[in-house]
């Protein structure tokens, strides 16, 4: 406001900082409503990948060898005899109650999961 010399200059900067500081006190308060639930989404995207790294690291285990070459393609030998393995009817698809008991056989004793999980 010293800048602008006039009493209307002085009056117009203080209404901008007015306007300014009003926004971000909605913009807390508001961040301070929504935190419970962005706290709630990160925890369940957390659980999902743990999930998913305990799921790669069973299928891993019973493959007997690594998903993955060294240059980060997918083995296809290593998956198709994982996927043999789990495939228990041997009609080239994999059942619900396939999947049912690979996920089963998978500990998450670390992870506080419930049926819909």
């Amino acid at each position: 406001p010293q800048m602008l010399n006039s009493t209307s200059g002085r009056h117009l900067a203080v209404l901008i900082g007015l306007v300014i500081s009003v926004c971000l006190l909605i913009s807390y308060c508001l961040y301070q409503i929504f935190q419970p639930w962005i706290q709630k989404r990160k925890l369940e995207y957390i659980k999902h990948k743990h999930v998913i790294l305990g799921l790669l690291r069973h299928l891993k285990m019973r493959s007997l060898g690594k998903l993955l070459k060294d240059n980060g393609e997918p083995d296809t030998d290593v998956i198709k005899k994982l996927f043999a393995t789990i495939d228990e009817n041997k009609d080239g698809h994999l059942t619900h109650g396939e999947m049912t008991a690979l996920v089963v056989g998978i500990q998450f004793e670390e992870i506080d999961l419930d049926h819909d999980d």
